[in-house]
């Protein structure tokens, strides 16, 4: 199964990943309509592209009152049905992790990262490997995306 991984190491805050999700998504380069974001984090001077995690166990999923959100087992990516979505933003709220966003111009319209239907921009566009989209074994954790380690990334 193919999985995004994340290397913060390699990260340069560039916003490559971002630009291309947004532009993927909305036919723009604007930050405010990408899946993913990096987070620039002081302490340990260290930039972490932040998606959604594609969770076994959503929050996002378990929220939603309509059942709009599934796990597509296609791709292996937690999914948002718009036919059924209601636009409650209760899928907003239940994400512990920030990566469900509501779309600030159209209200009660939700996105996150659905992987582009299996070939991940962000992962595609990244000039330094912080983000792969690659075949891996399934694991055995909670969450899909792992968090790789420097020396194992290809």
């Amino acid at each position: 199964m193919k999985m995004l991984l994340i290397n913060p190491r390699k990260c340069t805050n560039c916003h490559i990943c971002e630009l291309a999700c947004s532009f993927k998504h909305s036919n723009e380069f604007t930050l405010a309509h990408s899946r993913v974001r990096t987070i620039f984090h002081p302490d340990a001077n260290l930039t972490v592209p932040e998606i959604c995690l594609q969770c076994i166990d959503a929050a996002c999923m378990a929220s939603c009152p309509s059942r709009a959100i599934f796990v597509d087992e296609e791709l292996g990516c937690v999914t948002i049905n718009y036919d059924k979505c209601v636009g409650c933003l209760s899928c907003v709220a239940g994400c512990p992790f920030g990566n469900m966003f509501q779309d600030e111009l159209n209200p009660g319209h939700v996105f996150k990262c659905d992987l582009c239907q299996g070939d991940p921009v962000c992962a595609r566009f990244c000039p330094t490997g912080a983000l792969l989209y690659k075949e891996i074994e399934p694991l055995t954790g909670k969450q899909q995306m792992v968090l790789e380690k420097e020396e194992s990334v290809v």
